[in-house]
């Protein structure tokens, strides 16, 4: 009987976050210029907001949204893409879907709400889009990805 069966990955730990406000309607990807990391890694991402993964690795990412709203009763809805097909990822590939649906009030500014996508084996390219915006709003520098890569 063994009693020790844990093996040491190696994990690295990505964030990528933009330096400014990012004007958005549905079908618009979002856009990072910043990309910091914790050590050695296999991600990028460029100017089209295309992420590219290492497809030997392992990910776990999350998005977390700050999103001013055009007026108070817009809904939106950001979603995980295929880069390469233009295809919505389900959550049977690993994905999940960040979501706000709209109640009147008169605060316009949203709480942080989260996407993910986990796999252990990645899709080359991703990308992370606005599925739903009832009308433009603005994606605050508060958004921004974490990813956990493991060799």
């Amino acid at each position: 009987m063994s009693f020790n069966n844990v093996t040491s990955r190696p994990t690295t730990i990505i964030e990528l976050t933009n330096s400014s406000d990012q004007s958005i309607s549905a079908g618009d990807a979002l856009l990072f210029d910043t990309l910091r990391a914790s050590g050695a890694h296999g991600v990028s991402v460029d100017v089209s907001g295309n992420i590219s993964l290492d497809t030997s690795k392992e990910y776990y990412i999350q998005a977390s949204f700050d999103v001013v709203r055009g007026t108070t009763s817009d809904s939106w809805a950001f979603d995980f893409y295929n880069a390469t097909t233009g295809t919505i990822l389900a959550p049977s590939d690993g994905a999940f879907q960040a979501q706000w649906d709209a109640v009147t009030t008169s605060a316009r500014t949203n709480a942080t709400f989260t996407a993910a996508y986990v796999q252990s084996s990645p899709l080359s390219s991703i990308v992370l889009k606005a599925t739903t915006m009832s009308s433009a709003g603005t994606v605050s520098t508060n958004t921004h990805i974490i990813i956990i890569e493991v060799s």
